[in-house]
């Protein structure tokens, strides 16, 4: 029974650490585009991607209400395998803002504007991800602090929108209403990009601490402040 427990848990492991592959190969190519050029192939290459994360997702998600169901794991472990199903529908979700994010820069006619806001949320992903594959939460303080980077570039870029669309101006950025709708639209995704990495240390603390941090960052924040 516990030799058939392990071989159950590491198809569990393995399964995730495709996914992780999978969104971070997202990431990356998004990252490419927007501080680079759009390019068609790799937009193709996000949205193939996409069904092959769904699938992964399902199949996690299955497997981990069978393990819990046969193996009743006791409270660390159960704690861990909670979160974990947590992370896997975080993972899905970054892939569904990729993927949005890549169908919709075609239309964009400077992508750069998204250049600063994107490299917050990349690197907040890329961080949580390592900290979870670690079983650490090393990175957390910067994950959290990044989120309120996030927002503060949002409300900028906003800002731009707004008198770019009410300038007379002929060389102003985004003189297309509709335009200017997608930039917003790519901003959310952006936004929830990097709410969505938040969410993933969240749970990373919650299963090596059996700490719930969730509504309590700035508390959390102080705690771990060590200027």
């Amino acid at each position: 029974m516990k030799l058939k427990k392990v071989k159950y848990h590491n198809k569990i492991v393995k399964d995730t650490n495709s996914l992780i592959d999978l969104v971070q190969g997202q990431l990356d190519s998004l990252n490419q585009m927007i501080c680079g050029e759009v390019d068609q192939t790799l937009i193709d290459k996000i949205n193939k991607t996409e069904n092959a994360i769904n699938k992964f997702e399902n199949k996690i998600d299955v497997k981990i209400f069978t393990y819990v169901s046969l193996f009743t794991p006791r409270a660390r472990d159960l704690r861990t395998y909670l979160a974990l199903r947590n992370i896997v529908s975080d993972l899905e979700r970054i892939g569904d803002h990729c993927q949005s994010i890549a169908n919709k820069l075609p239309d964009i006619s400077e992508c750069c504007i998204f250049e600063e806001i994107y490299t917050v949320a990349y690197e907040s992903n890329i961080k949580a991800l390592a900290n979870f594959i670690a079983k650490e939460d090393s990175y957390s303080r910067e994950i959290l602090l990044n989120k309120k980077k996030v927002n503060d570039l949002k409300v900028k870029i906003r800002s731009e929108l707004i008198n770019s669309s009410m300038s007379d101006d002929c060389t102003s950025k985004f003189q297309n209403m509709a335009e200017v709708m997608l930039v917003e639209s790519i901003l959310n995704n952006i936004s929830s990009i990097a709410e969505l990495a938040t969410n993933i240390i969240e749970d990373v603390i919650y299963s090596i601490r059996f700490r719930n941090i969730r509504h309590k960052h700035d508390k959390f924040l102080s705690e771990t402040n060590v200027d």
